[in-house]
């Protein structure tokens, strides 16, 4: 088993980025059963009061980050599909955990924080299994990641919510800003050196 599903498939939209595609799909499903379907994403709402704050984010358990195997495979087909050489760079992700705001969904979501590609990806509730993972399974799960809806850094921020109004993919920059930070203090960190 590649991934296991432990949350439901409601997302409060000032919370979280929704994705319905990939790995991060809602529902019961192994890494590879959604590699090609459309993929969505609602932006965090500014309109909403209550903010996340420092306390919701923690550093995410080992399961719950993507292996080397599976990020070497993710920089790899970014450089396919966008004729670039990042695999070749050092890289550094961050993983953070985001309490959940609603009892109906139990368990932490993930966000992955590309620091040298500029991009966040929301991994969901998906937990890696740490057994019996085969490296053709860790493949699997970075050619996942690499085609899922992610925010591009250099795109998709706005500085203030009426410039987001109404986007399904645009983010307002004091949340990303704010995702950033907790990664920085409370993120765990892999870095991926390219293959000799």
């Amino acid at each position: 088993m590649l991934l296991t599903d432990t949350g439901s498939d409601s997302l409060k939209p000032h919370r979280y980025l929704q994705i319905a595609s990939l790995v991060i799909a809602m529902g019961t499903c192994l890494i590879g059963a959604h590699a090609h379907e459309p993929s969505q994403m609602s932006a965090p709402s500014a309109k909403d009061s209550d903010q996340p704050t420092a306390a919701e984010y923690s550093r995410p358990a080992q399961e719950r980050v993507a292996s080397l195997t599976a990020l070497r495979q993710y920089l790899k087909l970014k450089d396919e599909t966008r004729k670039t050489q990042k695999a070749r760079q050092n890289n550094t992700f961050c993983f953070v955990q985001q309490r959940p705001d609603h009892p109906s969904n139990p368990d932490p979501n993930v966000w992955m924080v590309w620091l040298n590609g500029g991009e966040i990806v929301n991994m969901g509730w998906y937990v890696y299994s740490s057994h019996n993972l085969t490296k053709e399974d860790a493949k699997a799960n970075g050619e996942s990641l690499a085609r899922m809806k992610a925010i591009h850094l250099a795109t998709d921020v706005r500085e203030t919510p009426e410039e987001i109004f109404g986007s399904s993919f645009l983010v307002e920059r004091a949340w990303v800003d704010r995702l950033l930070t907790q990664c920085k203090a409370k993120g765990r960190k892999v870095n991926v050196r390219p293959l000799r």
